[in-house]
């Protein structure tokens, strides 16, 4: 081995030697580095450990009420004690708990949902957005109430007046305008007809209606009977095909036995038979129903008023170690209601410029208004009413108009009024009746007054299409003057109903024509009436009035005659045409096309041109006018 090839390995070995070498001391500093920092972090950490006093915590506001929420119980209604019987029990009582199908009980079934109870929902009523629900549509169903007719359409206002002064004695509108509130609040209401017994067993005894059980001057008063002081007596739950299956055929009231018959019970929303012992025979309720939505709009308006108080907050910093290292120090309090104190546009704020800022974090609003109309918009989607109505609330925007909002509405209070009222007023009336005569009149009945009127003007413009229509079909000769009047005589929005249509003053025939003399015959007067005004106006009118004459067969049936007379009024009738530019000229168009319609005849070509454009002009000049 040479000197240079030993030095060159030797060499080779010390260079590895001192990369190892340097590799571990940077190995080792490294390690010292990582202690170092998890030292400091240790220091660090416990040096600001987060630990308040709880001396200090009580001195805050303490825990927030919690309101506990309603569990609903899918179980059988359980009467308060003084309205049934202590010993009275139901059939299929017993077999309630094998009724759903789930092998034992079932306290809530399912979805969890129940009956809240009638002490619940009288609760409720206490809440403007429950109560505005109910009363708005009450007030709707009775604002125009009824209006008494005969069917044959014989006139017995005498007996009429007779029902309603009784009615209003009863006081019916305002007690049906309560039955249907406690209808929406409860679920059921009824009405109980007072006929002079209030206890006893007559009223266990079905209520007939003649004359031998409902005596002359009996009906002293009808009153208002809540749900939770009644109870179902009897009813059928063994064979449905019977018509009393789950209907009670009577009831307990604070433990009075009261047959169906004598009380007017109202349910608008029906429930399966299943839930009706649950719900103690009684529907579900606009309330319950409405709940989740009111609940909603609740929150949502307690958060938008905590929002709104809150939006712009102070931050305060300060010196805060004393209290987070778990200390109990109350001048952090004593600092923080110093600050409060000073806290306007004219007090002195004061602060410690060494240990001490001043900071101010405000909220975007933006939103908010939307989010409290959506909350709004879903309680009046649930009542079935529009924003109008339920808070007033008018629609935004061009052009906008509640006008088909409350046309739907109209009509779900008119299908209410159908389902709610209409049967029991109708028990109501043969009662009424038969205690003011003994007897019940068939032919008397009522119709709920329509709930959108027209106004005056809407009114006056259909009367006017209406006038404009007999008036071109007496210039067709499809109706007579006579027909007309009989048919105004008999619509009760002409204006004209007291027509006496049998005796009319005067006849009702057209004017003839006047001669000189006054004493000559009609065809000797339009043949001298028509020298007359050919004079006057030219050889036109003459032939126009010949032709006229030539139609009613007083003046032969010359062919040229009628020939001339149809090219004079179609020659008059394109020159009116060509003339028409304002409402006059126009009606004066439409005249004397219509003039050459009727002498052409509507089946011909001539005819049904010249009537197209005598509409056309109608139209134009926006209507006929006589």
């Amino acid at each position: 081995m040479s000197a240079l090839s030993w030095l060159a390995r030797q060499q080779t070995r010390y260079l590895a030697v001192r990369e190892d070498h340097r590799r571990k001391m940077r190995s080792a500093l490294l390690d010292r580095r990582r202690r170092e920092q998890q030292e400091h972090v240790k220091e660090v950490v416990a040096k600001h450990k987060m630990a308040i006093n709880e001396a200090f915590m009580a001195r805050l506001s303490g825990n927030p009420l919690r309101l506990p929420v309603p569990q609903w119980t899918v179980d059988p209604y359980t009467p308060p004690t003084f309205v049934a019987p202590d010993d009275h029990v139901l059939a299929m009582d017993a077999a309630w708990e094998g009724s759903w199908g789930c092998g034992g009980s079932a306290p809530i079934a399912f979805t969890g949902l129940g009956f809240p109870g009638f002490p619940y929902l009288t609760e409720l009523t206490q809440i403007t957005e429950y109560r505005d629900m109910s009363e708005r549509t009450a007030k709707e169903m009775t604002r125009k109430w009824i209006k008494f007719k005969t069917v044959s359409g014989k006139d017995r206002s005498d007996k009429i007046g007779e029902i309603e002064a009784e009615w209003r004695r009863l006081k019916v509108r305002k007690i049906c305008q309560r039955f249907v509130e406690l209808e929406e609040q409860m679920g059921r209401c009824q009405i109980f007809m007072d006929l002079g017994d209030t206890e006893g067993q007559e009223l266990e005894t079905p209520l007939l209606m003649n004359q031998y059980k409902i005596l002359k001057g009996s009906l002293r008063k009808i009153k208002i009977v809540e749900p939770i002081t009644t109870y179902p007596a009897a009813y059928n739950s063994s064979w449905p095909l019977k018509a009393d299956y789950y209907a009670p055929s009577a009831w307990f009231v604070y433990g009075q036995k009261v047959h169906d018959t004598r009380m007017l019970t109202g349910v608008a929303r029906p429930l399966p038979d299943l839930l009706k012992p649950v719900y103690n025979f009684s529907g579900m309720s606009l309330s319950q129903l409405a709940q989740p939505y009111v609940d909603y709009w609740l929150n949502t308006r307690d958060s938008v008023g905590a929002l709104l108080k809150n939006f712009s907050c102070s931050v305060l910093k300060t010196d805060l170690s004393t209290v987070l290292s778990g200390t109990d120090d109350p001048s952090v309090l004593s600092r923080a209601m110093m600050f409060n104190q000073l806290r306007n546009n004219q007090g002195l704020m004061l602060l410690d410029k060494e240990t001490e800022e001043f900071e101010k974090h405000e909220t975007s609003l933006g939103g908010l208004a939307d989010l409290q109309a959506q909350a709004q918009e879903h309680m009046a989607a649930v009542a079935k009413m529009p924003l109008v109505i339920m808070l007033g609330v008018t629609p935004k925007g061009l052009n906008a108009t509640n006008e088909g909002d409350l046309k739907i509405y109209y009509d779900y209070v008119e299908d209410q009024q159908e389902v709610l009222l209409r049967e029991n007023l109708e028990t109501l009336l043969k009662v009424t009746m038969l205690s003011l005569w003994g007897e019940s009149i068939d032919d008397i009945t009522f119709e709920f007054e329509p709930l959108m009127t027209m106004s005056g003007k809407e009114m006056a413009m259909i009367q006017k299409s209406k006038n404009e229509g007999a008036q071109i079909l007496v210039a067709l000769g499809a109706v007579t003057p006579e027909e007309v009047r009989g048919q105004v005589a008999s619509d009760p929005d002409s204006g004209w109903n007291n027509l006496d249509v049998d005796h009319p003053e005067g006849p009702m025939t057209p004017a003839q024509p006047k001669a000189a003399g006054g004493k000559v015959s009609a065809e000797q007067g339009a043949s001298e009436g028509a020298a007359e005004a050919a004079e006057m106006n030219g050889p036109d009118t003459a032939l126009v009035h010949d032709a006229n004459q030539w139609t009613d067969g007083r003046l032969g049936t010359s062919k040229k005659t009628h020939a001339q007379r149809a090219e004079l009024l179609t020659r008059r009738a394109e020159q009116a045409s060509g003339d028409a530019c304002g409402d006059a000229t126009h009606r004066k168009a439409a005249e004397a096309h219509l003039k050459a319609a009727s002498f052409h005849g509507l089946d011909s070509v001539q005819g049904d041109k010249h009537w197209r454009q005598a509409m056309d002009h109608i139209k134009e000049c926006g209507g006929w006018q006589a």
